[in-house]
């Protein structure tokens, strides 16, 4: 069933992300979207966790982050890489389980900053517990043309302002960063 998943998901990024006939993606400049043996290099706090062993959750092989809210908690997770000079995507497979999808109570983001122009204005995509995906992950992703040749940190993260209890997770996976050229 994941490679029939993974067929389409191929199909619908190439969809997606028009590109020129002569363009083609190139190599992914970040590191271990895929989570496989460890998060390293991404830098995690709060209620980021890794899964390293289970297939069951993760999008794509055994490994992958997820956030689980807690009462004003804050959490992120993020990795800094140089977006190549040509432009890229930033491409992630998000998946959010919840079983409150009547109001907010959390939410979690995907952020782009520019470590190397702090003129840049930040790019930011939100998803709340009202985004509920089920089981099923979906495809999320940002154009960072804007980054083109900067230095920037990509985070993901979320925080809960409402009950004390947890209604919902957030899992992360196939992250990639490519060029277009």
């Amino acid at each position: 069933m994941k490679h029939i998943l993974l067929g389409i998901f191929s199909f619908f990024a190439i969809a997606a992300f028009p590109v020129h006939s002569s363009a083609r993606l190139t190599q992914n400049v970040l590191v271990n979207g895929d989570f496989e043996g460890s998060a390293s290099p991404w830098i995690l706090s709060g209620r980021m966790f890794y899964a390293g062993n289970d297939p069951s959750t993760a999008y794509s092989g055994k490994g992958h982050v997820y956030f689980k809210p807690a009462y004003r908690s804050k959490s992120e997770m993020y990795q800094d890489v140089t977006v190549p000079a040509a432009g890229a995507t930033l491409s992630y497979m998000l998946r959010i389980d919840s079983t409150v999808t009547a109001f907010q109570i959390d939410w979690f983001t995907v952020g782009i900053s520019s470590l190397s122009n702090a003129a840049a204005p930040s790019s930011v995509k939100v998803y709340t517990n009202m985004d509920n995906t089920g089981l099923s992950y979906r495809l999320g992703s940002i154009n960072l043309n804007n980054y083109a040749g900067q230095r920037v940190r990509i985070t993901f993260g979320g925080n809960s302002q409402f009950y004390s209890g947890s209604y919902a997770t957030y899992h992360v996976d196939a992250i990639s960063v490519f060029a277009i050229q």
